[in-house]
């Protein structure tokens, strides 16, 4: 049996972390060196930075109750001093776009909360305890190449149904696991 055949240990199994309580699929993480560099743009372009939106809503406030008159500052010219010194971090980031819920994860992955895609995958150390691993997928026999071949075998080895990226994040357009639709359970 290779690495990739053992499912690990679910560390989030009594608690329920790290999994969409609707329907039972687990998150995801995968280090952002898996997807391409496009991908990761894509993120900070389209995606919110929240320690930037926290930092910012903070300074204003702060501004606004050490005033004398409201009129003394303009939230453009707090944004603006913020920026100077501000440097983004993929980690801080949410993005929410095209069925995808992202975030960062640890300080080199990414954390897939929601999306119209799974595969099954080891799952992830203690570091995150439930999620699974999806640099470390299932890999089907070569025979199997049917969905409900892949998704019985990968159960019965004892994968967790994972959310994941579709193939379009992946140098190639080709995802480096089965991706299966989460409407349809097919293979995409």
């Amino acid at each position: 049996m290779s690495d990739t055949q053992y499912p690990g240990i679910d560390y989030g199994r009594f608690a329920g972390t790290n999994r969409d309580r609707e329907t039972g699929i687990h998150f995801g993480a995968i280090s952002q060196n898996s997807v391409m560099p496009e991908a990761l743009d894509d993120i900070m372009t389209h995606g919110e930075d929240l320690a930037w939106s926290k930092a910012l809503a903070e300074a204003i406030e702060e501004a606004k109750t050490s005033a004398e008159n409201p009129d003394d500052f303009s939230e453009d010219e707090i944004a603006d001093g913020l920026s100077m010194n501000w440097e983004s971090n993929i980690g801080n980031y949410l993005y929410q776009e095209d069925g995808y819920k992202i975030t960062g994860c640890l300080d080199n992955d990414l954390f897939v909360m929601a999306s119209k895609f799974y595969t099954f995958a080891q799952f992830c150390s203690p570091c995150v305890p439930g999620a699974g691993n999806l640099d470390n997928p299932f890999v089907p026999h070569p025979n199997q190449q049917s969905a409900a071949e892949i998704i019985t075998m990968a159960i019965a080895a004892g994968f967790p149904k994972t959310y994941c990226l579709g193939h379009d994040w992946f140098e190639g357009g080709k995802a480096p696991y089965p991706v299966l639709s989460v409407e349809t359970n097919e293979i995409v």
